[in-house]
């Protein structure tokens, strides 16, 4: 029986062109570009298979490096203790240059929320002093500083992880002028001088006293503003006359008269609440932005 489609004669018959145009089928034509496509294909999938033997050796031989490294650097620190002592030595040393760059920022972040206007603290004690007589005028609010202050505060801590982020990026950027005396050791190119390089436990600590830090503004703040609430609130009870023609006015009138002591006790609570939230009205209309709970 004779062998239908493209072989190896037919084939070599079709390249030499001995072939007569009309002896080839459609079936030969596809059976031989078939063959052709095979053979391609053969040679990527074999290539592939050597180029990713290449690889794992490659990697296999990256890790016994490795080892080896390893091996080596554990050697030559138990033959000098004195690189341990090295290393603690820069690691205090870039901690203290990373401590004057959070203080940096720090004070940047109090002076722009005008916490360091209002609400400084000693440098001593480190109590906290409220400097709140030139706030108010009258029933107005007069101080522009606080007012950008309390706008950048609900803006700042509206998203604290993504304002941690930027604290950790500014860090590498904050100049500082701290000399290090290492004598002949190679400190100028170690981590000390490269505060993007963080060594490991300094990064850990870094990352929580940056946290802290950021909790410790945002509580100073929401003093700071009950404070200035407070201000408002005592300046209102000594001056009730800044209240006529207000509801609160007639609450307290109703308060004076009523002669029961436990009625009396409640239009005081009641008429307190009311005022606190009269003077955060004020505030609101102020263009004031307090933050949440204050």
């Amino acid at each position: 029986m004779e062998r239908k489609g493209l072989v190896v004669k037919n084939i070599s018959s079709l390249t030499r062109g001995t072939v007569s145009r009309e002896n080839i089928s459609v079936d030969e034509i596809l059976g031989w570009l078939l063959n052709i496509s095979f053979a391609v294909l053969m040679v990527f999938v074999i290539a592939n298979f050597l180029f990713t033997e290449d690889i794992k050796v490659a990697l296999e031989s990256a890790k016994d490096r490795q080892k080896v490294l390893e091996e080596e650097n554990w050697r030559f620190r138990l033959g000098n203790p004195s690189i341990e002592k090295y290393e603690i030595k820069v690691k205090e040393a870039q901690k203290l240059k990373l401590i004057l760059a959070l203080d940096e920022i720090e004070r940047v972040n109090r002076d722009n929320l005008a916490i360091s206007s209002f609400a400084p603290k000693d440098p001593n004690t480190k109590e906290t002093r409220y400097l709140m007589d030139d706030l108010l005028s009258g029933n107005k609010l007069i101080s522009e500083r606080f007012k950008n202050g309390c706008r950048i505060a609900k803006e700042m801590f509206s998203d604290k992880k993504e304002l941690r982020q930027e604290w950790r990026k500014r860090i590498p950027l904050i100049v500082l002028d701290l000399e290090l005396e290492f004598g002949d050791d190679p400190s100028k190119k170690s981590v000390v001088n490269h505060p993007e390089i963080v060594t490991p436990d300094n990064e850990i600590w870094l990352l929580q006293e940056i946290s802290n830090r950021i909790e410790g503004i945002e509580a100073d703040c929401h003093d700071m503003q009950s404070m200035a609430l407070a201000r408002f609130y005592e300046h209102y009870i000594k001056n009730p006359d800044l209240l006529k023609g207000t509801e609160i006015d007639q609450r307290i009138e109703k308060a004076i008269l009523t002669i029961e002591k436990k009625e009396k006790e409640r239009l005081v609570a009641q008429l307190s609440r009311e005022l606190h939230s009269y003077i955060k009205l004020l505030f609101e209309r102020e263009d004031v932005l307090l933050l949440d709970d204050v």
